[in-house]
């Protein structure tokens, strides 16, 4: 036996074990409840055991069955059982405050788990010199796990959970990295036990793995342009469009009617990835919009947020500024002007750019081609990476509507998965300039809110919809977003906006995004809350293959675009713009 097991790598069966252990933490990602819970705890076991017959194997040596085995075995039943439920107590207050992501948790937990278990059972099973050198074996390299761990959780509690998807592996490679460090300079010396073939190929394979991801993640964060020739044969839709002046002294865009009516149409949640991986996905995206932006003939296109999608994991890039200066190439090919308002995924804590560079950039865009990106140069001074309002104007120079462009920021702190709310001097300043306008044309002046997170408002009204109120006027639409609980994922607190808005009296019209497959459009105490129709097809999509009940929904969701007509007399009227996807394939 001490042969056929000396020829064999010692990590194999602590390996083959772990990777159960992590396939039952993944499958509690996508099946959450008790039986997740069993699953961990088991294949934890199996791992922990599998370490210590390996241990034993290694050493020559037989487990104590002699006659204290029975208070051996106690013990280590009851050790595992501390163990496992000292675990289980802190996962359970992890989920209750959405630290990390629970499959994570777990198999983080169930590496350091087995770890312990590993230590205690070679403490418990050997005896005499074997007991010693494994012991110290077992310490040294559950020394280096839990230094390794602590350092990321500590990284990930500040970076969030998208950190976590994205370093998951190399930080599990990272493990057995450790574990191979420990084979070469530990098992020799203390156990006795020589190296082997097996454990060459077993290093040059963790080598070679860890080499891959320093080169992939690097590759991941660097400049990639792969949209530029399908956004070269984008010609344009507009030839002319209406004139626009940018006032100096405040960086507000005046736009003035040269027709009936004025026409601006929504974009929202796009997720362009600008990635090798995601180029196909991104150019469905471009041509959607493409054809939205055809169909609604607008003045102006508003995007509401998640122009772009840093996440790695899914879009294959960190870069989160090639998605804006390859969407902004597509708008001046097409010539339209168009407004931006942020989301939460154009400054994930993992993508490239920091915000203060997200925001030169606009500027600069903005000034390198006028009336095309409508990016103020200055801000009002409150909350957020941009609040600013447009004029709109009639033809004989009246002031005919306000658009008030919203940053409805992201998370509720650095690395928080809790979505923010629209801030107390963002609601302030929204306040006065709604005053100024009143002031200024000696009327009340309509207005309209362009933004990214739905708030209180919103989530209201939903709540009172699906109670059955008939406080609540549908015009078309759900909000049912599986993604989003079944109803409308917005801000946690409230943010005061939604009772601004009726104090002043002159909001006709809330528009977002956010939830990819809510696209309903409402009346509450005389408000117009609507949902943007997505045209993602990077982040939502691919979740399919994970809930595959889930595919009927996504087969159905509808991408395209909201058209907002604006009436000289005041009116307006909202409607959407799908594109079929036979006409994008």
């Amino acid at each position: 036996m001490m042969t056929t097991m000396q020829s064999l790598p010692p990590v194999l069966l602590p390996a083959a074990t772990f990777a159960l252990a992590v396939c039952g933490a993944v499958h509690a990602r996508y099946h959450p409840g008790k039986k997740a819970f069993v699953f961990t705890g088991v294949f934890a076991a199996l791992f922990a055991a599998a370490v210590a017959w390996c241990n034993t194997k290694l050493a020559g040596a037989s487990l104590a069955l002699g006659p204290g085995a029975f208070a051996t075995l106690a013990k280590l039943a009851t050790t595992m059982l501390v163990a496992a439920v000292l675990c289980g107590a802190y996962l359970i207050k992890l989920r209750g405050r959405k630290f990390l992501p629970d499959w994570t948790n777990r198999v983080l937990l169930v590496e350091l788990f087995a770890g312990v278990s590993s230590f205690l059972l070679a403490r418990l099973s050997l005896t005499g010199a074997a007991r010693t050198a494994f012991t110290t074996y077992a310490a040294c390299e559950l020394g280096g796990l839990v230094a390794l761990w602590a350092v990321y959780w500590a990284v990930a509690f500040r970076k969030g959970e998208f950190f976590v998807y994205d370093t998951f592996l190399p930080a599990v490679c990272g493990t057995a990295a450790i574990a191979m460090v420990c084979d070469f300079t530990l098992r020799r010396s203390l156990a006795g036990v020589p190296m082997n073939a097996w454990d060459a190929v077993l290093a040059c394979i963790v080598v070679v793995l860890l080499a891959v991801l320093v080169c992939g993640k690097a590759y991941l964060r660097s400049d990639v342009y792969t949209l530029t020739e399908e956004i070269n044969r984008v010609p344009r839709v507009k030839e002319t469009n209406v004139p626009i002046r940018c006032r100096a002294e405040d960086g507000v865009y005046e736009l003035t009617m040269t027709r009936d009516d004025f026409r601006i149409l929504q974009l929202t949640d796009i997720h362009i990835g600008a990635s090798v991986f995601s180029k196909q996905k991104d150019i469905l995206a471009i041509r959607t919009i493409v054809n939205a932006v055809k169909a609604a003939d607008p003045d102006l296109v508003i995007v509401t947020g998640d122009l772009a999608y840093p996440v790695g994991h899914s879009s294959g890039t960190y870069n989160n500024k090639t998605a804006i200066e390859q969407f902004a190439a597509l708008m001046r090919n097409l010539n339209v002007p168009w407004a931006f308002a942020y989301g939460n995924h154009d400054n994930e804590p993992v993508a490239v750019y920091s915000e203060q560079t997200i925001s030169e950039a606009f500027v600069a865009i903005a000034k390198a081609a006028p009336g095309n990106l409508l990016y103020p140069d200055k801000q009002p001074g409150c909350y957020g990476r941009n609040n600013q309002v447009l004029e709109v104007y009639n033809a004989e120079g009246t002031l005919n509507r306000a658009l008030f462009v919203l940053d409805s920021n992201s998370y509720t702190g650095e690395g928080s998965i809790v979505y923010d709310r629209i801030r107390d001097d963002q609601v302030a300043w929204y306040e006065a300039e709604v005053k100024r306008l009143n002031a200024a044309a000696g009327k009340s002046v309509p207005h309209m809110l362009f933004f990214h997170i739905p708030q209180e408002g919103f989530i209201e009204a939903d709540r009172l919809l699906k109670q059955g109120s008939d406080e609540v006027k549908v015009f078309f639409g759900t909000a049912n977003d599986p993604m989003a609980g079944g109803g409308v994922s917005g801000a946690k607190e409230p943010s005061g906006l939604f009772d601004k808005m009726q104090e002043l009296g002159s909001a006709q019209g809330v528009f977002v995004g956010h939830d990819h497959m809510n696209d309903i459009s409402l009346e509450y105490k005389g408000i117009r809350f609507t949902f943007g129709l997505s045209t993602d097809f990077v982040a939502y999509p691919p979740i399919a293959h994970i809930y595959p009940k889930m595919q009927p929904l996504f087969d159905r969701m509808v991408r395209g675009g909201v058209c907002i007509t604006l009436g000289a007399d005041g009116a307006f009227d909202i409607a959407q713009v799908p594109v079929k996807p036979e006409s994008i394939a």
